[in-house]
């Protein structure tokens, strides 16, 4: 029972080191065209070895069909988890932006 909560718990790991190379990639495509060394063969690499270690790791821990379903789950939360993060994170801009934008002075018109 322990080897098989470490199985998981591993393939978690795994599971946000292929969503973190996935945001990256997508990010370096996006932002830095042309800058990157060739992002596609670097992180998107990385993402699909690290999803296929992620989902050996839950198949082996609870063979196929088990370990698949909690795979997706596994691949959905992390997805969640970044999608509530940059949502976050562009509130944060856009309060900043309106607090570099808003007078620094306290008259009024």
């Amino acid at each position: 029972m322990v080897l098989v909560i470490m199985l998981i718990l591993v393939a978690l790991v795994f599971c946000a080191i292929s969503v973190f190379a996935f945001l990256r990639a997508n990010y370096c495509a996006c932002h830095h065209q042309g800058e990157c060394d060739n992002p596609v063969s670097q992180y998107w690499l990385a993402s699909m070895l690290a999803s296929l270690v992620s989902l050996g790791l839950c198949c082996i821990a609870l063979h196929t069909t088990q370990g698949t379903m909690v795979w997706f789950i596994l691949t959905g939360s992390c997805f969640s988890g970044a999608l509530i993060a940059a949502k976050r994170q562009g509130k944060k801009q856009c309060e900043h932006a309106k607090a570099a934008s808003a007078p620094l002075t306290n008259e009024t018109s």
